[in-house]
């Protein structure tokens, strides 16, 4: 689970950030249902469950002028 994400991030920008600790298998973003824009947070699935505990080094570091938690 990652929030404070910019609403501008797509699954691109996510992506290319999280693939840093490890392979990634999904990113789910969650969007409003009628505008489609992001909420700010969303979803990443690793390949290697030890990357969840590699990318919990990233909290607080900047994406798109946000820290993320």
């Amino acid at each position: 689970f990652v929030y404070r994400l910019s609403i501008q991030a797509n699954e691109n920008d996510i992506g290319n950030f999280f693939s840093k600790v490890g392979k990634i298998r999904d990113i789910r973003l969650i969007r409003d249902r009628f505008t489609n824009k992001s909420k700010g947070f969303g979803y990443v699935e690793f390949v290697d469950p030890a990357s969840v505990q590699a990318s919990l080094g990233l909290m607080g570091q900047m994406l798109l002028g946000h820290s993320i938690m």
